[in-house]
């Protein structure tokens, strides 16, 4: 199933923005399902711990680690606001800026 994720995320141009950060959401739950969480504390004291963060699927996909962040969190936002599907990814990120900017003043 991975190998399949990952193929259809790099070919990310010739599916919608939201599928392929359904996509990547995925395949980033499949992969702590995996290996577990990411252990958290000073290097020294994770000798032997495990864990698959973040930053190992942007690696393991090719992307970096910001643009993955922003299509998680993109991905968990279409289920309260499908609208989101019809904009631009980058109107899609605005639009959540600007409601979370909304939460914070109001």
């Amino acid at each position: 199933m991975n190998d399949d994720l990952k193929r259809r995320i790099k070919e990310g141009t010739a599916i919608p923005w939201w599928e392929r950060a359904q996509l990547e959401a995925d395949f980033h739950k499949e992969k702590v399902k995996q290996n577990g969480t990411p252990q958290v504390g000073r290097p020294d004291s994770l000798v032997g711990k495990r864990g698959w963060a973040i930053k190992d699927s942007a690696m393991e996909l090719g992307l970096s680690v910001g643009f993955l962040c922003e299509d998680l969190q993109l991905s968990r936002e279409i289920h309260s606001f499908p609208e989101l599907k019809e904009m631009s990814r980058e109107n899609a990120l605005k639009t959540l800026k600007a409601r979370k900017k909304e939460k914070k003043v109001g």
